[in-house]
């Protein structure tokens, strides 16, 4: 039979082994776990980044829509103020039933012949190519962003 305190020290040197493999497994466990969220962190600090400099892009495009629609708007305004005022003229070559002389008042030597349009219509036109000019602008800008979100840095 054996010594009871020979027994005892064997059980309380397998709790002190037990003790120390728990101990170093915690330490490797709390290394990888640290390692772990740094990679964690780098990745969305990353992250956040490429987010706030898309950001900014969408910003600048969409800075840049509003500019080109700001122009774009006065340039349409100067358009209508004109065509209302009779400094700018609309016109459509229309077919003559008989062949005209040649007419050496038009500046250009241009015999065609042509009508004027309606004040009205033309005013008209000018709101259908604006609309048209803004839809163009906001597609031409939602690629943009579009493409800015595909690339990658």
């Amino acid at each position: 039979m054996m010594i009871p305190w020979k027994l005892i020290a064997i059980l309380v040197s397998w709790l002190v082994v037990a003790v120390a493999v728990y101990e170093h497994e915690q330490s490797e466990f709390d290394k990888e776990r640290a390692i772990a969220q740094a990679a964690l962190e780098a990745a969305n600090q990353k992250a956040k980044e490429i987010s706030n400099d898309r950001d900014q892009r969408i910003a600048s495009i969409s800075s840049d829509l509003a500019s080109t629609q700001a122009k774009a708007d006065q340039a349409a305004k100067t358009l209508r103020n004109n065509l209302a005022s009779g400094a700018v003229r609309l016109s459509i070559p229309v077919a003559s039933c008989g062949s005209m002389p040649n007419d050496s008042t038009s500046p250009n030597g241009n015999t065609e012949a042509r009508a004027d349009l309606d004040a009205g219509v033309s005013q008209s036109l000018v709101s259908i190519t604006e609309r048209g000019d803004q839809a163009i602008n906001q597609l031409n800008a939602c690629i943009s962003a579009y493409n800015s979100l595909l690339e990658i840095k």
